[in-house]
């Protein structure tokens, strides 16, 4: 845990360095995983960019699978993992985005885990050097079971990726096809392995045969070939074809095969090559034709099935109708239609046989009838394959009966409105059959053989009305022959019993009530007898379920109701019996209730009491003493009851028992238990009674008595042991006991430990834990230093306390002793100094510097001497590789054994082997351009090669690892990160590098605009512009103006650049209405989408009223009066008017402003000027 503690915390170490000594610098690592030793240098991790170009590549620690790729500009990238052919990993890639949030620039691992290597091989055709396409091919461990299951390619290959080492069967397999050498047993080691080849020795050739458009039977098809081969799964030539045809001496038969009833046939095994086909049919001594009479065919890679059907060219037929036990049926009529509609009939002799003349080959559909006898409708297929008919069975036969109801009871269905049900009773799935009666009680069923139980259901209604039926149910054995004389009668019942009493039977009735009806009918018992010992009898009741009850007033029963069902017999030897004398409480708590006659010492019984009412009989009569007994204490200790006096008691609880339990680990002298009153404060100690050893624990316990809701706080105390929990807050609730606690007290203990060797100042750190399982936290942490001795010591702690111990050392590698926890065994490290000088002797700054072992990995820059010092070391090997691009170094990589406490100094050699193109990226006006992407393009033998950077903040760029002898196209990259650059000047630089870096290529960077520029001209005179301001608005905005200009004594304005949103432009004047007349213009404005300049002109007229001198008051108030009255009498009129008159004049003054592009005008009236503040009020359009 400590090394791998130490290596997560280096590599976190390393990332930082990384990032902090060399600002381009990412380092992107992780390992190659394999759950089995693997050769881990065979595999390199190859770096490419998003489009597919290679940046580099590196090799994999031979120990571990580490591996570290340099990444030196941000962008995205796809990194790979190149094993040998065959060798399985996932992933195969990873994609990733230094953007300063990725894995690699957070430190994270990216790893590839081993997944198997290749099991191939080929199933070929017999003969060829290619195989089918198709064959199942199932790979199975040695237990047999599938790991993985494919298909043939097209070449009949196969392969079986991701396959861990292990002995492996290999099985091919095909529905149709014969294969051979098909089991195969391997073994995989460390390398991909090939299996031997499987064989298709055979595949199937399918045809069929028809007559008529029917299907024949029989008919043989003999295999020809110019070659001898091997057929299998076929028979011999039939020697009545060889002596009847003359054979060609070219052509060798093979063997034959015969058509099915379904008029196929099949050659399942034919390996591949040419082949002809010949039929040949005889039956009853007669030689059918068929055509055709050779079919040529190829077997190649696949089955053959024959499109073409072959068709055979050009009877009296007899059968027999049985029953089900296979016995003849005379007397049956059978008619037999074509599907022409011919029809022809037979009637069957008495052992059920009959004869069908003048057959064609055709479909027949066969109808059959007979009194009582059931026969389906069938369809036959005759032709000369069939002289004799399948036999035709009798499938149902008739079972009839009646029902006699004497009296039927209200509410019961009509006899006619009954059903009768008959149920399969050896049929698994037989699905029960019902008829109707019919109104003299008659019905019948039809039916197959079969054992069957014939019943009337009785729906519950009628049950309940009391209708019952005897038998319930026939049993019927239903073989070939129909069946009647089945009967059903109704049912009615007596009821008998007796009554028992304590002492002398008075006053006692009984009765039955229907126990399923919501009825009030009580049929009441005639009672006979005297003394303690009564008989009732009720007679005539109808079946059902009922409710016997006893009645008495005061008494008790051993059974306050018996529910009785009457089904189809008497009820007989039923039994009431008196079993006491009612007592009824009324209680607030769960109790045991103790009685005893008074004056009595011994206890006659105890009763369990629910909360609220409660009913129960006391056996004897008499006066009783009750005495409650619970968790509770009671308002009386007891109560007296009287049987004679009846009453219902009431009990009340006064006050709560609390339970309390203290279990300790060992025998405490000074155990006690503070409790206190949360609400009066008041405290009392209490010395639990000890009450024994359970297991591993003293157990002492507490019992007090308190109030419902009081709240209490315990506290167990004792010098000796800790408790768990240490208080507790307890409410004392209706519950029996009203409290409970539990505490357990174990004896304090000290966590301690040593570390070997023994020296001070090792830093041990000790983790409370709490939870369980992965969902332990920590609760606290105790650092602690170890003494001179090496030793600590910290507690006292509970002895159940879950912790965690680790101690650190600078210098030290540190690791637990096994089965003695708290105690470490201490390590000196070691270190490797390592030292990177150039071809000049000079060191090498930012070389980045990867160190790896069994569970270590850092990785680091070398400063600016060329050094790093690689500290803290555990002994084992170690796997280093420089990497800087530009540069290869010797040795590449190298192997490090490092021994406890040693230090080792490496000495790296770097060669220049790559080279560099810097330039600058700028403005027009020479501002530096941040972030812009360029990239370099291999020309000619070079174009493989692809590079690309980013500018920085000061417009610099650097294009690194250029390869000499090539020449490249530098030029603006189209991406993502440029959206916004227009074009760059010049387009592009071509440069040849040789064995020195290029520098002073410089670009101008023309960016896509993103505001507009909006002049205006004011058509105005001159005397006016002092009192004209120009006001611009945002369209959604047009309380607030973005600008106001006011012209001074120009007439053009230009405004500040605009963002691409649509504007609205007014002229405002500080004139007032009232002495002059003002024409004004307003217009909107809406930028291009190449934001270029827009322009509008805007008119201002103003022109001074002539205004008359004003009459006196007393003059203009009389008409002023007037007129006002005539207004309001005639609003109508004088508004349409009004109308008329301004449209009059707008269409005289013909004043239309000059539009501009982009540049909407609106009418002078929809904005006017407000004069108290510059705000515009909108105004309806008339």
């Amino acid at each position: 845990m400590k090394v791998l503690s130490l290596a997560v915390a280096c590599l976190i170490a390393s990332f930082l360095l990384i990032q902090c000594n060399g600002q381009d610098v990412v380092g992107c690592g992780g390992f190659v995983e394999s759950p089995i030793p693997i050769k881990f240098e065979q595999v390199e991790i190859k770096l490419y960019t998003k489009q597919g170009a290679f940046k580099s590549k590196t090799e994999c620690a031979p120990k571990n699978g580490y591996f570290l790729v340099a990444i030196y500009d941000k962008g995205e990238y796809v990194l790979k993992i190149s094993p040998p052919e065959g060798w399985g990993f996932k992933p195969q890639e990873i994609e990733l985005n230094i953007d300063g949030n990725d894995p690699c620039s957070k430190g994270e691992d990216l790893n590839f885990k081993f997944s198997g290597f290749t099991v191939s091989g080929n199933v070929l055709s017999l003969g060829k050097e290619t195989g089918p396409s198709g064959v199942n091919v199932h790979l199975k461990n040695s237990e047999g079971k599938v790991i993985s299951e494919t298909t043939t390619s097209d070449s009949g290959s196969y392969t079986f990726p991701d396959i861990m080492p292990g002995n492996y069967i290999s099985e091919a397999s095909h529905p149709t096809w014969t294969l051979t050498n098909n089991r195969i047993q391997l073994n995989v080691l460390e390398d991909n392995v090939k299996i031997e080849s499987i064989l298709v020795s055979g595949y199937d050739v399918k045809g069929h045969v028809l007559s008529s458009g029917e299907p024949i039977q029989d008919v043989v098809f003999i295999l020809f070939s110019n070659e001898k081969k091997s057929v299998k799964n076929c028979q011999e030539v039939p020697k009545e074809y060889l002596a009847a045809n003359k054979i060609d001496q070219n052509e060798i038969p093979l063997c034959s095969v015969k058509s099915q009833a379904d008029g196929s046939f099949v050659f399942p095994s034919v390996p591949s090559g040419s082949y002809n086909l010949v039929p040949f049919y005889t039956a009853q001594n007669i030689v059918f034709d068929i055509v055709p009479g050779k079919l040529a065919f190829s077997v190649n890679l696949k089955s053959v099935m024959m499109k073409t059907p072959f068709q055979v060219y050009g009877f009296s037929v007899k059968g027999k109708v049985i029953d089900t036990i296979k016995s003849g049926i005379g007397g049956v009529e059978i008619v037999v239609t074509n599907d022409a509609g011919e029809s022809r009939t037979a009637l069957t002799s008495d052992n059920g046989e009959y004869m069908l003349e003048n057959i064609t080959t055709g479909h027949y559909t066969f109808k059959l009838s007979k009194e009582n006898y059931i026969f389906e409708e069938s369809k036959t297929h005759i032709s000369p394959n069939v002289p004799t008919l399948k036999d035709i069975v009798a499938n149902e036969y008739k079972i009839c009966g009646s029902i006699v109801i004497k009296q039927m009871p209200p509410g019961v269905r009509q006899l006619s409105q009954l059903k009768v049900l008959l149920q399969p009773v050896d049929q698994k799935d037989g699905k029960p059959k019902s008829t109707a009666v019919t109104k003299n009680g008659h019905f019948c069923f039809q039916s197959t053989p079969g054992k069957f139980r014939v019943e009337i259901p009785i729906i519950e209604s009628e049950a309940k009305a009391g209708l019952r039926l005897r038998p319930t149910h026939v049993d019927v054995h239903l073989v070939n022959k129909p069946l009647t004389d089945i009967k059903f009668e109704q049912f009615l019942a007596t009821v008998f019993g007796d009554i028992h009493c304590i002492k002398e039977c008075s006053d006692v009735s009984v009765y039955l009530m229907p126990s399923e009806s919501s009825s009030a009918l009580k049929l009441p018992g005639t009672v006979e007898g005297a003394g303690s010992k009564l008989s009732f009898s009720i007679p005539d009741v109808l079946p059902g379920k009922y409710k016997l009850i006893p009645k008495r007033k005061n008494w008790c029963w051993e059974d306050q109701q018996q529910t009785i069902e009457i089904n189809d017999q008497d009820i007989r030897n039923v039994q009431l019996k008196h079993s006491g004398y009612h007592l009824k409480c009324s209680i607030s708590h769960n109790i045991s209730l103790n009685f005893a006659l008074e004056g009595e010492k011994e206890q006659l019984g105890s009763f369990e009491l629910k909360k609220g009412n409660n009913q129960f009989c006391l056996k004897t009569p008499g006066t009783y003493v009750l005495k409650p007994v619970s968790c509770y204490r009671f308002e009386h200790d007891e109560y007296i009851y009287k049987t004679e006096e009846p009453q219902t008691l009431s009990l009340k609880v006064a006050f709560y028992k609390t339970d309390y339990t203290i279990r300790t680990t060992k025998n405490v002298t000074d155990l006690a238990l503070q409790i206190k009153s949360q609400s009066s404060g008041q405290i009392e100690t209490k010395t639990p009674v000890y009450q024994g050893a359970e297991e591993r624990f003293s157990v002492y316990k507490i019992q007090t008595w308190g109030k419902l809701s009081e709240e209490l706080e315990l506290t167990p105390q004792s010098k000796e042991v800790l408790f768990t929990p240490p208080s507790l807050v307890t409410t004392i609730s209706e519950s029996c006991p009203g409290a409970t606690a539990d505490f357990e007290g174990h004896e304090g203990i000290f966590i301690q430990g040593d570390i070997t060797p023994p020296f001070a100042d090792v830093s041990v750190t000790i983790k409370i834990l709490q939870g369980t399982g992965d969902e332990k936290q920590v609760e606290r942490t105790i650092e602690v230093m170890t003494d001179a001795k090496g030793a600590y010591r910290v507690g006292p702690m509970h002895g159940g306390t879950q912790y965690e111990v680790s101690a650190v050392k600078d210098g030290y590698h540190i690791t637990p002793v096994a089965n003695k926890k708290g105690s470490f065994i201490a390590q000196k490290l070691g270190h490797i100094s390592v030292l990177v000088l150039d071809e000049r002797g000079k060191g090498m700054e930012n070389v980045l510097l990867s160190l790896s072992g069994r569970q270590y990995r850092n990785n680091n820059l070398t400063n600016k001497d060329g050094t790093f010092l690689f500290s803290n070391l555990g002994p084992g090997e170690y796997f280093l590789r420089p990497m800087q691009k530009e540069y290869s170094f010797e040795a590449s990589s190298q192997t490090i054994s490092v021994t406890e406490g040693q230090d080792i100094v490496i000495n790296i050699k770097g060669k220049r082997v790559a080279f560099s193109c810097s330039g600058s990226v700028t403005s027009l006006a020479g501002v530096p351009e941040e972030k812009i992407a360029i990239e370099a393009v291999g020309l000619h033998k070079c174009s493989e090669y692809h590079e690309s950077t980013i500018s920085d903040a000061n417009g610099d760029f650097r294009i690194r690892g250029l390869q000499p002898g090539c020449s490249y196209n530098v030029r603006l990259m189209r991406n993502e990160a440029n959206e916004g650059v227009e074009r760059l000047a010049p387009d592009n630089h071509v440069i040849q590098v040789q064995q020195e870096d290029v520098t002073g290529v410089h670009f101008l960077a023309f960016m896509k605009p993103t505001k507009f520029v909006l002049t205006a001209h004011l058509d105005t005179e001159d005397k006016l512009l002092s009192t004209i301001k120009v006001l611009l608005y945002e369209e959604d905005d047009l309380d607030s103006p973005v600008h106001s200009i006011s012209p001074g004594v120009v007439k053009f304005i230009q405004f500040p650049a605009l963002k691409p949103k649509t504007y609205i432009i007014k002229v405002q004047s500080t004139l007032s209405g009232r002495s002059h007349d003002i024409v004004t213009s307003s217009a909107t404005i809406k930028p291009d989408a190449d934001l270029g300049k827009k322009h509008v002109n805007l008119k201002f007229e103003a022109k001074e009223k002539n205004v008359d001198l004003e009459p006196t008051q007393s003059v203009i108030t009389l008409p002023l009066a007037v007129a006002l009255l005539f207004l309001a009498y005639n609003y109508d009129s004088v508004i349409t008017f009004l109308t008329k008159v301004n449209i009059f004049l707008q269409t005289l003054s013909g004043n239309k402003q000059e539009g501009v592009d982009g540049v909407e005008e609106t009418p002078e009236d929809y904005f006017q000027p407000a004069h108290t503040g510059g705000r515009l009020t909108k105004r309806k359009k008339r």
